[in-house]
């Protein structure tokens, strides 16, 4: 079956290439791709902070089934399904202790290739079911939401926060200050973006406050989504001593040698989640969108055809959008 695949092919440059696929394995599912956002992780790749070329990504995706192989009874053709990307064994000690996500084989790659593409077929044990979700661009919150919610459970095992400074309000940031104003009902949440219009539109929807700098002793805990390097050093430079700090973002290839210094001068607490926790998790935050996302919130998200992969990845440090999605086989575009 024909298949095309936007490839990051080096250093910030796409292109689109054959992959076609072969006959569907047993256990696997063909999947036509119609939504994906842009993930952090997709990004610090695009930078280049990751060099193995060429390389697929997008994982935030929702996609309609095609076909299902023989040994597949969880999916039907026309199930919209989702993903992300995380083998879990359920075999090997982390998977056996409730650590899935630390899955010794969690990059096995049982996939032909990632969501910025038309199609792909994946091993079953990728996939959830989120037919109850009926806004299907909504479907692209769920993967990173599982993150939030993993990093939040991380957190609670630690302390309790009273008062909680989220500093970058992109995907992960936004996300965050959804789970913990809307679902959890916290009060004391406080949100700071270098780009105005993304403060005051998750301030306006998520009734919450913007930073006090004059003030930042208050916060014990601060929630760095900024996914950058000055991002980082803003945090740990208005972080108080022994202050509590959550770092989300992806800063690999970086010198990041600085936050280790910050850090041991401050005696700063840090967590440094990683993926989304076990499967609970994504199953969780299928439920939170279907039941908590309002209409309303919809403003934070917009949505490229994507035919213009490029230029929104080039021109992505600078929208004012909260999310960016690339939408695929679906009326805005198509490959």
């Amino acid at each position: 079956m024909e298949n095309n695949v936007y490839y990051l092919i080096k250093k910030k440059k796409f292109q689109l290439l054959r992959n076609d696929l072969d006959i569907l394995p047993p256990n696997y599912v063909r999947v036509q791709f119609l939504y994906c956002g842009i993930c952090g992780g997709d990004y610090s790749c695009f930078l280049g902070r990751r060099t193995s070329y060429p390389y697929s990504l997008g994982h935030e995706f929702v996609a309609t089934v095609i076909d299902a192989g023989k040994n597949v009874t969880e999916f039907s053709k026309g199930d919209y399904v989702i993903s992300d990307f995380n083998y879990r064994c359920q075999k090997c000690p982390y998977c056996l202790t409730g650590k899935e996500h630390l899955c010794i084989h969690n990059d096995a790659g049982y996939f032909t290739n990632r969501a910025f593409a038309q199609y792909a077929d994946m091993h079953k044990n990728y996939l959830y079911n989120v037919n109850s979700i009926k806004n299907v661009v909504r479907c692209t919150l769920v993967e990173p939401l599982s993150c939030v919610i993993h990093a939040y459970n991380e957190i609670l095992q630690v302390f309790n926060p009273n008062c909680i400074l989220i500093v970058g309000l992109g995907n992960i940031g936004m996300l965050f200050t959804f789970y913990l104003k809307s679902v959890l009902k916290l009060k004391s949440v406080f949100v700071h973006d270098v780009i105005p219009e993304k403060e005051r539109r998750i301030i306006e929807l998520f009734e919450c406050t913007a930073m006090d700098l004059d003030n930042s002793e208050k916060y014990d805990l601060i929630i760095d989504a900024t996914n950058s390097i000055t991002g980082a050093h803003f945090c740990l430079n208005i972080a108080s001593y022994a202050q509590r700090y959550c770092m989300m973002s992806h800063l690999y290839g970086l010198d990041t040698s600085f936050i280790y210094e910050m850090i041991c001068q401050k005696e700063i607490h840090p967590l440094f989640p990683l993926r989304n926790g076990n499967r609970e998790n994504i199953l969780l935050a299928i439920q939170i969108i279907h039941k908590h996302w309002k209409a309303s919130y919809d403003k934070t998200i917009e949505v490229f055809p994507i035919s213009k992969i490029q230029q929104v990845f080039n021109d992505k440090r600078n929208l004012v959008s909260n999310k960016q999605v690339l939408a695929i086989n679906c009326e805005n575009d198509s490959i």
